[in-house]
């Protein structure tokens, strides 16, 4: 699912930058995400595709240059693209314009960070880049709490937020399907775990309704899975 942020109804024909990155949000094993504070800025690793790249490419380069750390493609899973039309953008320079940025997310599981293996460049170490762990249920309130005189951090903070409820959105998701699969098991495990001898005492309606109750279990999978489907990845 594609992401578009136009709050002052920037019409194409008034775009006069383009731009195209590449981020990652960066997860580990005890649900804490990877985020880079670079000029008082929060964001998540990445940057601009340079002219000789692909998506890939750009990627697997910024990972490498931010967190020290090697990445390839089977570690990277694709998230969303994000278009954002910023009208009056200030620029480092202090010159306004009407930009599209067109940004594409990927998910991967966080592997250590190697600071000595870091290649930044001399304005993000001048900027103080660096990189912090941080629950992923309060990133989203230390990027609202993250006030400063930087102009563009109000574009960061939109596009991060936005991000954040997609990530958690479809990380909610997954977690029920999780869930949902546990209750499969159990329920078939319970009912492989009756014996014979038990189900014969039983009433032909008893059993009916165990096994009732499995099939429904079971549908309730396969809608959920369909939905993930149909509505987060497609």
């Amino acid at each position: 699912m594609n992401l578009i942020l136009n709050d002052e109804n920037l019409q194409l024909d008034e775009v006069n930058e383009f731009n195209s990155k590449v981020r990652a949000i960066l997860v580990d094993n005890e649900n804490r995400v990877l985020v880079a504070n670079y000029g008082g800025i929060f964001l998540f690793p990445g940057g601009s595709i340079d002219d000789d790249e692909n998506i890939a490419e750009s990627i697997i380069r910024e990972l490498q240059e931010e967190t020290g750390t090697s990445y390839e493609t089977g570690d990277l899973t694709f998230l969303t693209q994000l278009d954002f039309f910023q009208k009056n953008y200030v620029k480092r320079d202090g010159t306004k314009a009407n930009r599209l940025i067109r940004t594409y997310y990927f998910i991967a599981q966080c592997k250590p960070v190697e600071l000595q293996s870091q290649k930044l460049t001399e304005k993000e170490k001048k900027d103080g880049f660096k990189l912090e762990i941080v629950p992923i249920c309060e990133l989203k309130k230390i990027v609202l709490e993250n006030q400063n005189s930087n102009p563009r951090n109000i574009y960061f903070q939109r596009e991060m937020i936005e991000v954040v409820g997609l990530f958690t959105n479809v990380l909610g998701q997954e977690d029920f399907v999780k869930k949902i699969q546990v209750l499969v098991w159990e329920t078939e495990k319970s009912y492989e775990a009756i014996d014979e001898r038990y189900m014969y005492l039983m009433s032909k309606e008893q059993r009916d309704d165990i096994l009732e109750t499995y099939e429904k279990v079971e549908r309730i999978e396969h809608a959920v899975r369909l939905s993930l489907w149909q509505n987060e990845w497609k």
